[in-house]
């Protein structure tokens, strides 16, 4: 990974201008000559250490965002600088039709199938997380510091996004978990909900909610007035118990 060619850091411009703010650190507008790219400060170690260990790992991987330059002092990564929103302000000013719904779940579901098998859950798919570029609709995944690796068996607290986290989740609030692959069909399910309805189709759920969302889903789903493939996808993503959701290779075939 180290043979990877990066800008060198010293001919990189970081401007005052801020892109973006979360919860590991802060994204700056930087240049190099009249390229435009953008810097990522991060709050801690650990969490740019696993971004850069990760964007090594995925460097040039389709609708994953390429990483262009770092600096371990001062805990900076520079990235390509890609399209002109994320997916939520995209999902709320552009209101994408079906098909274009369509087109950007069958990326993201590429980039996760592709990440997966380099070795990489990302564990908070969420439009926010999703570049899109409004003239061909092309996507990037970012934000990968929360991610883990696929080998890895070990248990953790629950990482990622609440209202993304599947009922399994949930339900082990105080406990520990391992990283699956039903678990991250959940996620796409809730983000083709989104991505369909314009929101997501839970507001901070809590485990005792669940029986009765779970229920009641299907009902959200047909409510939706969606055709019957998607509706068949959208369901097949949601199912409650992780034995019952489709793959992530069936998604993706479904999608085509």
């Amino acid at each position: 990974m180290d043979s990877i060619d990066m800008i060198p850091f010293h001919s990189i411009s970081i401007t005052g201008n801020r892109l973006g703010k979360g919860a590991s650190g802060v994204v700056y507008e930087a240049t190099c000559g009249s390229v435009k790219m953008a810097a990522k400060w991060f709050k801690c170690t650990q969490s740019f250490n696993r971004e850069i260990n990760v964007l090594k790992r995925l460097f040039s991987c389709p609708n994953v965002v390429n990483v262009v330059s770092y600096d371990s002092v001062t805990k900076i990564v520079v990235l390509e600088r890609f399209g002109q929103s994320d997916l939520f302000d995209y999902i709320n000013e552009k209101k994408p039709d079906a098909q274009d719904c369509i087109d950007i779940m069958r990326q993201v579901v590429s980039a996760t199938r592709r990440c997966r098998d380099l070795g990489v859950w990302h564990t908070d798919i969420k439009d926010e997380n999703i570049l899109i570029d409004d003239a061909n609709k092309s996507i990037k995944l970012i934000d990968f510091e929360t991610s883990v690796d696929t080998t890895d068996l070990g248990r953790y607290r629950r990482l990622g996004t609440l209202e993304y986290n599947p009922p399994e989740v949930l339900k082990m609030y105080d406990n520990h978990f391992t990283y699956t692959e039903p678990w991250h069909v959940w996620t796409l399910g809730i983000l083709f909900y989104d991505l369909i309805a314009g929101d997501i189709p839970f507001e901070s759920p809590r485990a005792e909610d669940y029986e009765w969302d779970c229920r009641e889903l299907d009902k959200m789903i047909d409510g939706l007035g969606i055709n019957k493939q998607a509706n068949s996808i959208m369901k097949d993503c949601l199912r409650e118990q992780p034995c019952d959701r489709i793959t992530l290779d069936e998604l993706f075939a479904r999608l085509l």
